[in-house]
């Protein structure tokens, strides 16, 4: 209840700023439809003008009139110039009527004024509704009152804390995360593609009005530097195309949740299931499953903390496809070793373990790229319910996809591998120590190796992945050794070939 409160003390100022935005844009559309009953009467100037409010960052102006008129033969004076009050400086709307009444006055001409006719005290000049400025203050409303609306909800409608000391939780500790209580676990995908839509909304929100900003300061006052505010705006069109892309992904392949077997994942065990898709079966897909033990932390001070994530085990498998009811079943199975970290079904605080199970395949027009957060525990349990033919088809797969990644790469030059291989045999350090991170290899008993670098994906090129295949593959595995002499075999010969080039005497 404490964090609930908290939580509410936090959100009400945006909701209320959004509120109030709203109001007064209500107020604005309401002032303008009931003026338009109102009587035009011609007025005569006695004042007329702007006045300038001066700022650290900013001027703003403010149109005024002091003006006579009589309606059903009595004298009037008025002083409303526009249905919105107060000084900005939203375009020059108050600059422009105050100069336009000035000299009205200063030639002696009347103006058309607008009476209410139930209350003549009323007048304005201008009943027309500025738009600018209702987009203005639209963008508060949206990006203030939303923010606070949307933490409003997400702080009541959370769940209730879970007492992690009663003797349930005890034994199945994974259930203390209310996304981990069947063996059905849905994917990110929804989410992410929702923050894309907030941040992109957001962003475009902000730098609505830069484009007109930039262009009053270039053609008033010739400041071309003022052009470099436009990269706010592309930004935004770029972050737009990142949510169509996003969504796009989503529509084509649906929620894709996937079903655990066994429940929870298992350390020294096995971890596996399936995942139905809506993407309609080939046989020529490939669909490569990534699990990750991930420890993520907190690192640095003050305003540079951010969070980071080191990889403490990794394996990357080519799953099983078959046709399912909805268009695509994925089936994989992975082993996973003694000694690994247990997830954290409370991932709250400054550090905390997860594991990630990445799927991902190239395919015509939107790739596919989910990430599930799933439970893995020490239970020692193994898949009960796929099938030994699924198993042995995707055995099949991940044998097949190996031989492929070196076919692929004996094809490029000697010295294109050389550099491939220099950079992923790099070691990368954090805090001081290098890890060994299985990367690679073929589903269900199939190559694996290590390789010196936490989450180094190597830049997705045909050349770099199979040099990544070939580094993963370890010496004792026959069914590599006679790929890896047919590589060193056609690799020597291409570099004989080109020193041959290099040097014609020889």
């Amino acid at each position: 209840m404490k964090g609930r409160i908290l939580g509410t003390l936090f959100a009400l100022p945006f909701f209320g700023v959004g509120v109030w935005m709203a109001w007064s844009i209500g107020n604005i559309f309401h002032d303008s439809l009931r003026m338009q009953s109102w009587q035009p009467v011609a007025a005569s100037l006695t004042s007329a003008g702007y006045t300038t409010s001066r700022g650290e960052d900013s001027d703003t102006w403010e149109a005024y009139a002091e003006y006579s008129y009589r309606f059903d033969g009595q004298a009037w004076v008025g002083y409303r110039v526009a249905i919105d009050s107060g000084s900005d400086n939203i375009g020059d709307y108050h600059r422009d009527m105050g100069n336009r009444l000035s000299g009205a006055m200063a030639r002696g001409e009347t103006i058309t004024v607008w009476v209410n006719p139930a209350d003549y005290r009323e007048s304005i000049i201008d009943r027309d509704i500025r738009w600018a400025i209702v987009g203005f203050k639209s963008v508060f409303v949206l990006l203030f009152g939303g923010v606070g609306l949307g933490l409003l909800i997400a702080v009541w409608r959370a769940p209730k804390e879970k007492d992690s000391s009663l003797p349930h939780y005890k034994d199945a500790p994974w259930l203390l995360n209310d996304k981990w209580q069947t063996e059905s676990i849905r994917s990110s995908s929804k989410a992410s593609m929702w923050s894309a839509w907030l941040f992109a909304a957001v962003w475009n929100l902000i730098s609505a009005f830069l484009p007109f900003m930039v262009y009053r300061e270039v053609v008033n006052k010739e400041n071309y530097v003022a052009l470099a505010g436009l990269l706010f705006p592309l930004v935004g069109i770029g972050l737009l195309v990142w949510a169509i892309r996003r969504t796009l992904e989503w529509r084509r392949f649906g929620p894709t949740p996937v079903s655990l077997d066994p429940f929870p994942g298992s350390i020294g065990g096995h971890v596996g299931g399936t995942i139905e898709t809506r993407l309609p079966y080939d046989a020529s897909n490939r669909f490569f499953l990534t699990l990750t033990n991930i420890h993520s932390y907190m690192s640095g001070s003050g305003d540079d903390r951010s969070r980071r994530e080191n990889a403490l085990w990794q394996r990357e498998v080519v799953a099983h496809t078959e046709s399912g009811p909805q268009g695509t079943r994925i089936v994989f199975r992975i082993d996973v070793p003694e000694g690994q970290r247990e997830s954290d079904a409370e991932q709250q605080g400054d550090d905390y373990n997860l594991w990630r199970l990445n799927l991902r395949a190239e395919l015509p027009g939107t790739d596919l790229d989910r990430d599930f957060e799933i439970p893995v525990y020490s239970t020692a349990k193994e898949s009960r319910y796929l099938s030994q033919r699924s198993l042995t088809a995707a055995h099949s797969d991940g044998s097949a996809a190996f031989d492929n990644a070196v076919r692929d790469i004996v094809r490029v030059s000697f010295d294109g591998v050389k550099k491939h291989l220099r950079r992923l045999r790099r070691p990368v350090r954090d805090r001081g120590a290098v890890h060994d991170v299985p990367i690679a290899g073929c589903a269900l008993g199939g190559q694996h190796d290590y390789i010196d670098s936490p989450m180094a994906r190597h830049p997705d090129t045909r050349e770099a992945d199979a040099a990544e295949r070939l580094l993963s593959v370890r010496e004792g595995h026959q069914q590599s050794n006679a790929n890896r002499r047919q590589a060193r075999h056609v690799l020597r010969g291409t570099s004989d070939r080109q020193a041959r080039e290099r040097n014609p005497a020889r």
